[in-house]
């Protein structure tokens, strides 16, 4: 998975062969409701000089839920397919749009959700499938997502949903074994039941990763190291993929740091182990219509009545960003020890986001105020606003609501400012200039230093900030 700081590894193909790119992350939201999404100033420039083939695959417009994604995000996506060549495109088979119940007022959980799994859900899934893929110049994947709530009575296996999704969008799959592993763990379908239901040559690419334990969960977390039970499984699966194209390691860039260039380069040297033993022993074909005839019994038999696809959605959707259960479907997924997760993740999401849009704000405010402080605000937040798709945008809600409530530091507007206006260079916007009331080269120094900026010069300043940096002038 591609991130600038992975760049050295792929001096050497033999080494890494394909680097799997996420659009999404290279594109800035700009005030255009025409074109709201655009690349960021040379990012897939810097991809294309790059030797290895290169693979699409999104992140950010999810096709399982029953709202189409956001048309508008097509022309920058069939982009990066043309221009990096990308032999085939992925999404997640999940969501991540929602709304209130009779309401037109759609909104971003900004957090991969898992959908339906019914008999509708899949049909609904597959109609939004087949709307993206009717779009763009090569074949289209979804990729199996993670699901941390408990097994239902009135929805279809793992398995069975994703091959009927599959069999009616006809599309291919990206096999995500850490997540389906993951799923199982946490007591979910197995492993190997599900891949008994999916129609195997399907299977165009894989993606290993590794977790951690949280609340008693296994987390899908893309933070380290291939865990050797994963290893084992992927030994046995992959021999089984007749049409397999791709195995690819993900890591998050939030674990790099930790994990480092030596970490990913023994990773990807297993990639290579199981590229070795790719359709070495295909399987029988087999029908797949026992468990989807089983789950077709127990489908209309749940204790609040079978729920459509978008109650559903706004029912799970509602409920993560902190809403209180309204209906009865709310209730008994509230109840579910994984929606707890489900909330805590969420948070967890939407405040890194925050911590990394925001930088010099965090600091001050962690330097000042405390990190009890600095939750409260956070929770607050929460409670008046829901998520954006963009970091941009919920980094400026945040900033909005920090600067309305009543704060005692007295340098919190200008570093407000100064975090602001590197988000909007980043956009490509033209270097701004700011007039503050202290120092910023001052402030900016003792902020990465780790200290309270606290004899600092006032007057007024004018500050350039552009991509070298920021420079004054008293």
């Amino acid at each position: 998975m591609y991130f600038p700081e992975l760049a050295p590894l792929f001096d050497d193909r033999s080494l890494v062969s394909v680097i799997e790119v996420e659009p999404q992350t290279l594109w800035v939201e700009v005030d255009d409701p025409d074109r709201p999404y655009r690349f960021a100033p040379g990012a897939l420039e810097r991809l294309r000089d790059f030797p290895q083939t290169k693979l699409v695959h999104g992140v950010g417009f999810p096709v399982g839920g029953s709202r189409r994604p956001d048309p508008r995000h097509i022309p920058p996506l069939r982009r990066a397919i043309e221009e990096l060549r990308s032999p085939w495109a992925s999404e997640h088979l999940s969501f991540n749009e929602v709304s209130d119940q009779g309401s037109r007022n759609v909104y971003t959980t900004s957090f991969l959700l898992p959908p339906r799994q019914t008999f509708a859900g899949a049909m609904t899934a597959a109609t939004a499938i087949r709307s993206v893929a009717a779009q763009l110049p090569v074949p289209f994947a979804v990729e199996t997502g993670v699901n941390y709530l408990r097994p239902r009575p009135d929805e279809l296996d793992d398995g069975t949903f994703v091959a009927r999704v599959v069999d009616t969008a006809d599309c291919g799959i990206l096999l995500d074994l850490h997540s389906i592993w993951v799923n199982e763990r946490n007591g979910r379908q197995p492993v190997a039941e599900l891949l008994e239901e999916l129609p195997l040559e399907r299977i165009w690419e894989i993606h290993l990763a590794g977790g951690f334990e949280l609340d008693g969960y296994l987390i899908d977390a893309h933070s380290g190291e291939i865990p050797e039970e994963l290893l084992e499984l992927a030994q046995h699966v992959v021999p089984q993929l007749p049409n397999l194209h791709s195995i690819n390691f993900e890591l998050l860039p939030d674990f790099f740091e930790k994990f480092g260039l030596d970490g990913v380069r023994k990773q990807v040297r297993h990639m290579w182990t199981l590229w070795e033993r790719r359709g070495t022993r295909p399987r029988a074909a087999r029908p797949r219509s026992k468990s989807s005839a089983g789950a077709a019994a127990v489908c209309p038999t749940a204790a609040t009545g079978p729920a459509d696809p978008r109650d559903w959605e706004t029912a799970l959707g509602r409920l993560v960003v902190g809403a209180e259960p309204e209906s009865p479907l709310e209730a008994e997924l509230d109840r579910d020890p994984g929606m707890g997760l489900l909330k805590s993740l969420v948070a967890r999401f939407r405040s890194g986001r925050i911590v990394s849009a925001l930088p010099l704000t965090t600091r001050l405010l962690l330097l000042t105020s405390g990190g009890e402080r600095f939750s409260e605000l956070l929770t607050s937040f929460w409670t008046v606003r829901r998520p954006e798709l963009f970091a941009s945008a919920e980094a400026e809600e945040f900033a909005a609501f920090l600067l309305s409530q009543e704060q005692e530091i007295a340098s919190l507007e200008d570093v407000v400012a100064l975090d602001l206006a590197i988000i909007e260079l980043q956009r490509g916007g033209t270097p701004s200039e700011l007039v503050l009331a202290h120092d910023p080269i001052a402030l900016v120094d003792a902020l990465e230093r780790g200290q309270v900026p606290a004899a600092v010069a006032t007057g007024t300043f004018r500050v350039g900030i552009t991509s070298e940096g920021v420079a004054k002038s008293a």
